[in-house]
């Protein structure tokens, strides 16, 4: 019985295991700067907070997925800036804010291939 249930955690750990993998330039041409992560990990933006927060650009970005969901934030305090979603298929939302204000982005998510993206302009 113990066998099975540490296979069965082992299977839920590398299935849904956490990681932070950052992609090098720019998601959208017209951005000065940008960066993004994978989105594996679960959870709501508040729930993981402190835990998957990440300082990019000057501001503070984090993304992740939540149920069906792919979900990317990020808040600058002195540019315009964006955050997109985006999944495995090749689709994407992104919200572009002014300085100050947080841009939050949401799509569909898909098995693998979710990822969060953040600019500056």
């Amino acid at each position: 019985m113990r066998k099975i249930i540490l296979l069965g955690l082992l299977v839920v750990v590398s299935v849904f295991g956490r990681g932070y993998a950052y992609a090098n330039g720019n998601e959208d041409s017209e951005a000065i700067a940008g960066g993004g992560m994978d989105a594996t990990f679960v959870g709501e933006p508040d729930e993981y907070k402190t835990k998957f927060r990440a300082a990019a650009g000057g501001g503070d970005f984090s993304c992740g997925v939540n149920g069906f969901k792919v979900w990317a934030s990020y808040s600058h305090g002195r540019l315009t800036h964006s955050a997109t979603a985006k999944n495995g298929w090749g689709g994407s939302v992104r919200d572009k804010q002014r300085a100050g204000r947080r841009a939050y982005a949401t799509c569909n998510a898909t098995l693998r291939g979710n990822t969060g993206w953040w600019n500056i302009y």
